[in-house]
């Protein structure tokens, strides 16, 4: 009797992992992991040895948690009925804003929106000598160096905020630290948020994903313009573009917030006839993970060259960008370690961040000046 209790118990263990692997055969988007849904790592496979003893338990541990059969069935589950009963998703670092709008908690976006934890003047007197450095480093002329940060969402839409987050001091990091090197240096700096907030009602679309903590083309489109005209050209005429929807996005929030996709419905916003005649020819895509997007346009209005260092707010930038100028290079900051930046550098010289990310930017502007 107790050698079949022992078989059973032993089944009863091996069932769900044989049942998953044969469900994730047959229905292969069982199978998707959590570097895809959540965002993060897989666990590695722990590896027992004298020097790992003491951290193989949870080591085991979190590798059988991210294995597990069904797992991606159940967090789905889970979240449907987390949203369905409590409009709540299961991640602290996003936040339920009203009418469909999220909101992102990391990396002090919201201390940022609220006017808390601001740069020291030291902290700013270090950053502005790194940029200093790098513009001596990367151009001639120092008219040909722009400092470019993009404003965080929950700035520029702090009405859809829950009333707990609104701002209690009117200040926030980036225009602290933007009025310091204003006052302190002659770098041209660009915080479009001013520009951004005034096109808000304009085009009768959002400007940045209600779903995502990203602008979208429109909101790349009011950055644009005044960027254009600081770099030494014109603001071009945006009288004719259109706009349209293309498929549904799942953003980066509703995907860090596993928000089920069967409740998300926004649309991918695409601008059509912005100076579509400029000839754009994309040399290098960054497909390949190179981390370089190349192009060059015949029949752009301006002639120069510009190298942009930029993070993901670039992506809806670039292919507005480069309609407006003869050769575009737009670099991911986090390839500069990997390559030769001055080689891409001719006229136009633009580091661009996303002001959520301004902590950690003197590190970038470290490897900038190592390169």
């Amino acid at each position: 009797m107790k050698k079949y209790m022992m078989i059973g118990f032993l089944m009863l263990l091996l069932a769900p992992g044989l049942l998953g692997r044969a469900a994730e055969a047959v229905l292969p988007e069982l199978s998707v992991q959590a570097v895809d849904v959540e965002k993060r790592s897989m666990a590695d496979r722990p590896v027992f040895s004298i020097d790992t003893m003491d951290e193989y338990p949870a080591q085991v541990e979190s590798y059988i948690n991210d294995y597990a059969p069904f797992r991606s069935v159940w967090l789905n589950a889970y979240a449907g009925v987390n949203w369905e009963l409590f409009k709540s998703v299961d991640h602290p670092d996003v936040i339920c804003g009203k009418d469909g709008w999220f909101f992102y908690k990391g990396n002090d976006s919201v201390d940022n929106a609220l006017g808390i934890e601001l740069f020291t003047e030291d902290q700013m007197a270090l950053i502005l000598a790194r940029l200093v450095a790098v513009r001596e480093k990367y151009v001639e002329d120092p008219e040909n160096f722009i400092f470019l940060i993009a404003p965080n969402k929950e700035l520029v839409y702090p009405e859809y905020l829950p009333s707990a987050y609104h701002s209690r001091t009117g200040m926030s990091k980036a225009g602290e630290l933007v009025r310091y090197i204003e006052m302190h240096s002659d770098i041209k700096v660009l915080y479009p948020l001013e520009d951004i907030c005034n096109q808000k009602s304009r085009w009768g679309a959002d400007l940045y994903y209600k779903t995502d903590t990203h602008w979208n083309a429109l909101g790349a489109l009011a950055a644009l313009q005044p960027l254009l005209t600081l770099a030494g050209g014109d603001g071009l005429d945006d009288k004719e573009v259109m706009v349209t929807y293309g498929g549904t996005i799942w953003g980066d929030l509703t995907n860090l917030g596993h928000v089920p996709e069967l409740c998300v419905t926004e649309r991918e916003l695409k601008l059509l006839d912005y100076y579509e005649d400029a000839g754009v020819r994309l040399l290098e895509s960054d497909n390949d993970g190179t981390g370089i997007i190349h192009a060059t346009a015949s029949a752009a209005p301006d002639g120069r060259h510009v190298t942009m260092i930029r993070d993901s707010f670039g992506d809806a930038l670039a292919p507005l960008m480069m309609r407006c100028y003869q050769e575009t290079t737009f670099i991911n900051w986090s390839k500069i370690d990997t390559l030769d930046v001055s080689r891409y550098c001719d006229d136009i010289f633009i580091y661009e961040i996303v002001e959520r990310n301004l902590g950690g930017m003197s590190f970038v502007l470290d490897d900038l000046i190592e390169n």
